[in-house]
Order: structure tokens, then C-alpha cells, then sequence
């Protein structure tokens, strides 16, 4: 039991070793019932609990279940924009780290516990769960009005933060009126250090804006050299060899010299390899530079980047060709993810055998068809998707995609491909010298990288 003077004192503000700042020291009187801090407690590990969900998705580089670009909702473009990195920290991790903290403080604000102990419980508390709600603002707007997409766990997130934040304020000023202990200097001080922790966050972001996308360099001499070396080899052996039939997208003045029947590509880190003219390509499987994209038909950045690409393509002209792979990310067709995920991804399997179909069956309409399925904003419907196949190829594209092995051993090769080079973000951009995964900001960017990773060595 408390005594007298003890209250007395903490009515007084004597502080203690916290100084005379009376209001301040009163908020150790204030203490929270069972109830009241078992709620705080539940709220904080929800936030938790969302938070490090968004944090280990940040760093593994998986997908959030059922937030699959349908709509308002596009949880894998929220969570690869600037806005969520603070100076290239993944914004989930501070998070979780401030909702752990305040999860096992409210334990202290018990009237068992030390009116020292207490006031600094309270300062944590007020302090973050301010913090918490101001930057939880900041991101609902920044969603709602900049980056123009939501994501329901980063929702889940600020809105149990709000929900923390009111309980806790409400908490200490109900009790606080309730012994008779003015807080105004407490709400004061854990308001002014809540404020400026969040200005922090905001200009961190307005003044620093990370790479969304990571280049991984530095193979062996030894496979550069191959690389060359194939070149130089199926540039000799064109002067003998005819030209294949089917081998769409070489250049006239290609054709004239007869190019090679295989175009051999290395691949960086890897003793996989590609024939360039075996698999579907944008361009001249003879081209200066080829480089190999993996990617999916309803991924929303790979999207993005088909027409960043196209641009390039435009730039460089008839020295780049893409050779594009379809790697659906749904668990049905590839061993290396976690789910099959819903809405249009749920038929990322389908519209990669119908596209690699295409290919098989008449490599002269693949490029036109993998331009049209790229066209609109959201992936087509499937059943239009088939329908167009039919119209361009015939019944033996639907028969080839329905029943026949090659696609399917065809994207199996190319999720193998996904897994050994590390799974995580799609799209990737792989040559025998680099490979480069996420997003650019625009294609300027992309033309940029390109030829800064293709200058002449010096």
C-alpha cells in the first residue's frame, strides 16, 4: 500500500531523479486496471503481429496472400515503392520493434509496480503509440493519395497503431482525472518527442530514395570469355550453315549473312545455359546483346517493365533482343513459391502455357501475342486469352497448351531457372555478366543501367 506522502509527493511533482518538472512526474500515480492493459496488450501485438509479417515479406522477398492487384488492392506495388524503406530499412522492422517495445511495457503501468517504474512505463508508452499514430496517418495517406494502391496488412498495421494509440492516451487520462494528477506536460513532452520522430521518418523518405531495383555482378572471367567465345564461333559457323526455318525477329541485313542455327547463352553465376533460338525471344536471336527476362503475365512491375523494354529496344534498336520467359509465381507450375494466389494469378499457369504454346506452334505470332496480353492495364480474361489463341494459331495451340508436354517441360525449365538464381523479386533481367531484379523508375532509368553495364571495360 502506498502511503500518504508518497501520493502527496507524486501530487507535488517531486520527480525524483526525473527532475522537478511537476506534471511530468505525476504520471507515475497514474495506474491501468488488468482489463485496461490487457487491451493495450492485445492491440499491441496485432500491431506486432502485422508489422513483422510486412518485415519478414520485406526481407524474403515473398507475397502477401490474397492481395493480389485486384482493384484498389496491390499489396506487392505498395511494398516495393520508396515509401517503404526508411533510408533502405524495410519501414516494417522500426515498426515492429516499437509495438514489441510498448507489448511489453504496458505491463509495468500495474499499481504493484514502483511510481518510478511507472512513470517511465507511461513515458515509453505515450511516447510510441504517438509516434506510432502520426506515422500510421502518414502512410494511410501516402497510400491513399500518392502511390495510388492499398495493402490490406500495412492497413491492418496502422489501423491496430491508431487503435493502440487512442486506447493508451484515453487510459492515462481517464486515470490520471480520476486521482486528481494533471498530465498536460506528460502529453506535452511524449506529443513533442512522437512529433519529432515522425519528422524524421517523413524527410528521411522526401530526402532519400532507394534503388527498387538490386544489380548482382562480378562472374568469372571464365564464363565472360565463353560467352564471347560462343559468339565468335556461331558468327563463324553462319558462313556455312543455312537459315533455319521459323527463326522470326533477325534483321534483314542478319538474314543476309545467314546467322548461326544456335545462339548459345551464358548465364551469370551459372553453368545453365540458353540457346537463344530455342526458346521466345523479341528480336534477333543473333543481336549484339541478348538478355533473358523471367517474368509473369499478372505481375503487375513485369507489366511495367514490358513497356520500359520495348523503349530500350527502340534505343538500342537491332543490338538488343529479349529472350522472355514465362515463370508464372503460382505453387501449381512453380516448385519455388508459396501459394497460387487468387484472381488473376490463380491463372498465372494457364496464360504461361498458352503463351509458350504460341511459340511451339507458329514462333511468327508470338511477338504480336505477347504484346497483346500485355496491352491492357490488368491481365485479360482467360477466356479471351483463348479465344485469341485459337484465332491466331488454331486449334493446335488450344490442344498443344491442354494436353501436349512441351510447354509444360518448357516452363518448368524456366521456374528451375527462377529457383537457381535465388527465387524472390520478378522480374528479372539475367546476361552472362549480371542479373538484375525489381523495378525501374521509367525506361530512362533501364537504358541507363544497360548501358552502363555494356560499356567497353576500360
Amino acid at each position: 500500500m502506498r502511503l500518504p506522502s508518497e501520493i502527496e509527493a507524486d501530487r507535488r511533482g517531486d520527480a525524483g531523479a526525473f527532475g522537478s518538472v511537476g506534471e511530468f512526474a505525476g504520471v507515475g500515480a497514474v495506474c491501468c486496471s488488468l482489463a485496461t492493459r490487457a487491451l493495450l496488450a492485445l492491440l499491441a501485438a496485432t500491431a506486432l503481429g502485422f508489422s513483422a509479417y510486412l518485415a519478414w515479406l520485406s526481407l524474403s522477398g515473398g507475397t502477401v496472400a490474397g492481395c493480389n492487384g485486384e482493384g484498389a488492392f496491390d499489396c506487392d506495388h505498395v511494398l516495393t515503392t520508396r515509401w517503404s524503406t526508411w533510408l533502405g530499412v524495410p519501414i516494417a522492422l522500426p515498426a515492429a520493434m516499437i509495438y514489441g517495445s510498448v507489448l511489453a511495457t504496458v505491463w509495468f503501468l500495474g499499481p504493484s509496480v514502483p511510481t518510478t517504474v511507472r512513470r517511465v512505463a507511461w513515458t515509453v508508452v505515450l511516447t510510441f503509440t504517438a509516434a506510432a499514430a502520426l506515422a500510421a496517418t502518414w502512410f494511410i495517406g501516402l497510400q491513399a493519395l500518392v502511390i495510388g494502391h492499398l495493402c490490406w496488412p500495412c492497413l491492418a498495421t496502422h489501423g491496430s497503431g491508431l487503435l493502440l494509440a487512442a486506447a493508451a492516451w484515453a487510459a492515462v487520462f481517464i486515470a490520471a482525472r480520476r486521482v486528481g494528477t494533471p498530465l498536460g506536460g506528460s502529453a506535452f513532452v511524449a506529443g513533442g518527442i512522437a512529433l519529432a520522430a515522425t519528422g524524421v521518418l517523413v524527410g528521411g523518405q522526401l530526402a532519400y530514395e532507394p534503388p527498387t531495383f538490386r544489380i548482382d555482378r562480378g562472374e568469372s572471367p571464365r564464363v565472360a570469355d565463353a560467352n564471347k567465345s560462343s559468339v565468335a564461333d556461331a558468327a563463324a559457323k553462319s558462313s556455312t550453315d543455312p537459315q533455319p526455318n521459323g527463326s522470326a525477329g533477325a534483321s534483314s541485313e542478319r538474314t543476309a549473312q545467314k546467322p548461326p542455327l544456335s545462339r548459345i547463352l551464358h548465364l551469370h553465376k551459372m553453368t545453365t545455359t540458353l540457346d537463344a533460338y530455342e526458346h521466345p525471344i523479341l528480336g534477333s536471336p543473333d543481336a549484339e546483346h541478348v538478355i533473358v527476362k523471367l517474368f509473369d503475365y499478372t505481375c503487375h512491375h513485369c507489366r511495367d517493365q514490358h513497356f520500359q523494354l520495348e523503349e530500350a529496344r527502340r534505343h538500342f534498336g537491332d543490338r538488343l533482343a529479349i529472350v522472355v520467359l514465362p515463370t508464372p509465381m503460382n505453387r501449381a507450375c512453380n516448385a519455388f513459391v508459396s501459394d497460387s494466389g487468387s484472381g488473376p494469378r490463380a491463372q498465372a499457369c494457364v496464360y504461361a502455357l498458352l503463351a509458350v504454346a504460341v511459340w511451339q506452334t507458329d514462333r511468327t505470332k508470338f511477338e504480336a501475342f505477347h504484346h497483346w496480353l500485355f496491352e491492357p492495364e490488368t491481365p485479360r480474361p482467360i477466356d479471351d486469352v483463348r479465344a485469341r489463341v485459337r484465332e491466331i494459331v488454331g486449334q493446335a495451340g488450344i490442344d498443344r497448351a491442354d494436353n501436349s508436354l512441351e510447354p509444360r517441360q518448357a516452363i518448368e525449365k524456366y521456374t528451375n531457372l527462377y529457383g537457381s538464381l535465388g527465387k524472390g523479386n520478378i522480374p528479372k533481367l539475367v546476361d552472362a555478366n549480371f542479373v538484375i531484379d525489381g523495378r525501374f523508375r521509367d525506361a530512362q532509368q533501364l537504358v541507363e543501367v544497360l548501358e552502363e553495364e555494356w560499356k567497353p571495360a576500360q
